[in-house]
């Protein structure tokens, strides 16, 4: 096979990754979902923290959703952050407990433990930057926006 035709499979192969991250991996990547048209405020209730909306300075480039159903262990990684803040949504009627757990499996906090459904927003002080466990046990769709 030629040098000609080497360069230009390499250049096609480079193309259909770039446009596989294009369609595929970025918009899971970059997940965040940003309201822009504040203009369309109705009341002042828009501005107070919900699960659905967060404060503008909450909001960063890079929002970690995860959206599960039942019994889950997540690796989060707080990285500057000296405190935690999770908005917790759960549409089951059993009971929902959350939990976060240091590196080494060592229980830290218990976030919450209550019958669903509900939403709750819950700040947390954690004592390093770095990967941290959630462990939840339930039954029934949940949701959980670390923020």
């Amino acid at each position: 096979m030629s040098n000609t035709i080497k360069v230009i499979l390499s250049i096609i192969v480079e193309v259909a990754i770039i446009a596989v991250w294009l369609v595929i991996l970025a918009p899971w990547y970059n997940s965040t979902e940003i309201n822009a048209n504040v203009n369309n405020v109705i009341s002042r209730e828009a501005d107070k923290e919900s699960v659905t909306n967060p404060p503008l300075e909450d909001i960063e480039q890079y929002r970690m959703v995860y959206n599960y159903n039942g019994t889950r262990d997540l690796i989060i990684d707080l990285m500057e952050e000296e405190r935690a803040k999770f908005a917790v949504t759960y549409k089951g009627s059993s009971n929902f407990e959350m939990t976060l757990l240091t590196s080494d499996r060592k229980e830290y906090k218990i976030i919450t433990d209550q019958q669903g459904p509900f939403e709750y927003i819950q700040a947390v002080d954690v004592p390093y930057t770095g990967p941290y466990l959630i462990k939840v046990k339930t039954e029934g769709p949940w949701s959980i926006e670390q923020r």
